[in-house]
């Protein structure tokens, strides 16, 4: 057995120093190495017992939590669930918690996995999850050791199934992404901007933390960090160069595909409306684009609907809808499938509109926050 120990170690050191990474195969032959895990139907909700094992494993999920925790709070220093998380999880290793507790104190992480999804262009969530899974490991062990996993590779795996170490492996790349962004930007010769529903992207990088230190210090040429209040921005296509583009269309190929989204707003000026985001298209004499102006539109996200129901027909209610139509929004998104944390009659404000919304809901006892987080609010200090 020891002979077998060495082997897989040896083998997950030379994973590391020939490429940097641990595969899952090698992940999963570690994990074993701990000792035998308590073979369960899938299904099982009950929490396995907390062997040597298994506290093994969770030790080690945990300690990968914990190295990526400080990468979630300085991307939003105000949400502290994973780092309550991960306390909750060391209290139930050291037996000061019950796995009930540790279970009920894990729900408040239940909306994470839609942070995730929404902030596709960000690694920062996955220091959150990280926690999530610390947690699942402790309570029902590490969930990739069932038997239909035994012969997957990564590429096998979705991203809702990732382990610890695989989460708190994307945070840490993340972290470096503003300098590979430098690099790309000094040795590309082309700059191209995009505006799609989910927001702004420099070369195919969304405008967010990651690209924070470039916008402050003026380093790329023709972008402008306009309002930081709003998370506006300005391109000046002579100076930027051509390669500004809407959803991978050109301007033109866009006001062509859909014209019933284009608004005239003044000579030489048009207006187009995105999910996420607002923009104002300045042309030249001949037509042709020559600045583009774009405004972050905001949206409030609620923390848990189901629960605040009757607060959230109130908060309607004082926000200006009729008792009626209230109820009918709210039933409506509660009788909807999936995640309803984002109403469609929260949505499309400014910041102040948005801070206002949110103002009413709290003092209607409604929790949620402001969505998407702004870049100048100090996330990037890695």
């Amino acid at each position: 057995m020891e002979n077998e120990i060495s082997i897989i170690f040896t083998q997950a050191q030379q994973e590391i120093s020939q490429n940097g990474v641990l595969s899952f195969p090698t992940r999963r032959k570690l994990w074993l190495t701990f000792g035998p895990w308590e073979v369960r139907s899938e299904d099982d909700p009950n929490p396995r017992t907390l062997t040597e094992p298994l506290k093994k494993r969770a030790e080690l999920a945990l300690a990968c939590a914990k190295k990526v925790s400080r990468i979630w709070s300085a991307y939003d220093s105000e949400d502290k669930r994973p780092q309550k998380l991960i306390k909750e999880t060391r209290a139930y290793l050291d037996g000061k918690r019950t796995a009930r507790q540790l279970a009920e104190a894990g729900k408040a992480m239940e909306d994470f996995m839609t942070i995730i999804d929404e902030e596709a262009d960000s690694t920062a969530p996955s220091a959150g999850m990280a926690a999530w899974n610390a947690l699942v490991t402790a309570i029902h062990d590490e969930p990739l050791l069932e038997e239909r996993y035994a012969d997957a590779e990564d590429s096998d795996l979705d991203s809702y199934d990732w382990d610890a170490a695989r989460e708190a492996s994307e945070a840490w790349a993340g972290a470096g992404r503003a300098e590979a962004l430098i690099k790309q930007m000094e040795e590309r010769a082309i700059l191209r901007f995009e505006v799609t529903e989910h927001g702004v992207a420099l070369n195919d990088r969304a405008l967010d933390y990651l690209s924070r230190r470039l916008l402050e210090a003026n380093l790329i040429p023709g972008l402008e960090w306009t309002d930081r209040d709003e998370d506006g921005f300005a391109v000046d296509l002579s100076v930027f160069g051509p390669h500004v583009v809407f959803q991978d269309l050109t301007y033109g190929e866009f006001v062509k595909k859909y014209p019933e989204r284009v608004r005239q707003a003044g000579e030489h000026m048009t207006e187009i409306d995105f999910g996420r985001v607002w923009v104002r298209c300045y042309l030249d004499e001949g037509g042709a684009l020559a600045k583009v102006e774009t405004t972050t539109r905001f949206w409030v996200r609620l923390e848990n609907p189901e629960r605040d129901k009757q607060k959230l027909v109130m908060a309607l209610k004082a926000l200006g809808k009729p008792e009626a139509e209230a109820k009918e929004l709210v039933d409506a998104w509660a009788d909807k499938a999936g995640d309803w944390g984002e109403m469609n009659c929260l949505s499309g404000f400014s910041r102040a509109e948005a801070n206002r919304v949110l103002e009413v809901l709290r003092k209607c006892g409604v929790e949620g926050w402001i969505m998407p987080r702004l870049i100048a609010q100090g996330r990037d200090s890695w």
